[in-house]
């Protein structure tokens, strides 16, 4: 799970490190096993950076469909229980371990910090989600969700007033629509504003 962040952490090293060159792959490993201690700018830089899986952006969107690819290449049908039989198989569901993993899942890339909330399902990072649904539908629907036989769902969020009426609910159809022409296998919206 925690696809997001992974992608995000690859697209930031990618980016700060081999292409632009502005700190090591050395630095960078100290900086993260301080959580950022003394480096409020480039975690602010990192955090606040648009590349960012969930955004239709093709650099973190590709480190997010190839981890999805080799997961599914390491774990799908792989012998589970070998007395009865039994095969792996792959999904991407993340519920409450976003919260319950945090504390020990090692600062990242991204600009997390040790403790903050893990990505949850195949959706962008806690905040990331910056270009809005069709954005996070586009970056989700590059990953081949039939290789998941369990789950592989994109939370989205929506306020009130996208929905509201006739015209919301056409929207949300819109966005229903796109998502299964594409290939989708689950979407969970959530409707709700900061009341």
């Amino acid at each position: 799970g925690f696809i997001a962040d992974i992608a995000d952490s690859m697209a930031m090293i990618k980016k700060y490190v081999f292409d632009r060159k502005e700190l090591t792959l050395a630095e960078l490993r100290d900086i993260l096993d301080q959580n950022f201690e003394g480096q409020e700018h480039l975690r602010r830089k990192l955090l606040l950076d648009r590349e960012k899986y969930g955004n239709n952006r093709e650099l973190p969107d590709y480190f997010a469909k190839d981890i999805a690819d080799f997961a599914v290449a390491s774990i799908y049908g792989r012998p589970n229980a070998p007395v009865r039989g039994g095969k792996w198989t792959c999904g991407f569901h993340i519920a409450r371990q976003r919260y319950t993993q945090a504390p020990f899942t090692a600062t990242s890339p991204n600009g997390r910090l040790v403790g903050e909330e893990l990505s949850a399902n195949l959706s962008a990072s806690a905040g990331q989600n910056r270009e809005g649904a069709t954005a996070a539908i586009l970056s989700i629907t590059k990953i081949d969700a039939s290789n998941f036989t369990s789950d592989a769902c994109l939370d989205l969020g929506l306020l009130p007033s996208a929905v509201k009426g006739e015209d919301g609910l056409e929207a949300m159809y819109g966005l229903l629509d796109v998502f299964m022409k594409r290939g989708g296998h689950a979407l969970q919206f959530n409707v709700f504003d900061a009341d």
